[in-house]
């Protein structure tokens, strides 16, 4: 499942640029690469120096336990930066390898 992320400058700015007036409309403040919940435990671990260590849960057990919501975690959101890019945002941080760096 895919995991959306954003480093807190970029958040914080694309606010200011909200506030502002640059930008109009709505937007998804996430970052511009895609990351699964796999990927992003593993490259999380590597950068906090832990072993990575995926515990897999059936699915029947998230669906008894969240009911519907248990989509979003089985599931998770592709979600895409294209359209604030594209209204002149740029990411400072574009992956999470160089978001974990800064923080």
């Amino acid at each position: 499942q895919f995991l959306p992320w954003i480093h807190i400058d970029d958040l914080c700015k694309i606010y200011l640029k909200a506030i502002e007036g640059v930008l109009l409309g709505v937007f998804n403040a996430v970052a511009p690469e895609h990351q699964s919940s796999k990927s992003f435990s593993r490259t999380l671990a590597t950068h906090i120096k832990k072993p990575y260590t995926s515990i897999p849960v059936p699915s029947f057990i998230l669906k008894i336990m969240f009911g519907e919501m248990a989509n979003i975690l089985l599931k998770g959101s592709k979600v895409s930066s294209k359209k604030i890019e594209k209204n002149g945002y740029s990411f400072r941080f574009k992956t999470l390898k160089n978001a974990l760096e800064n923080l």
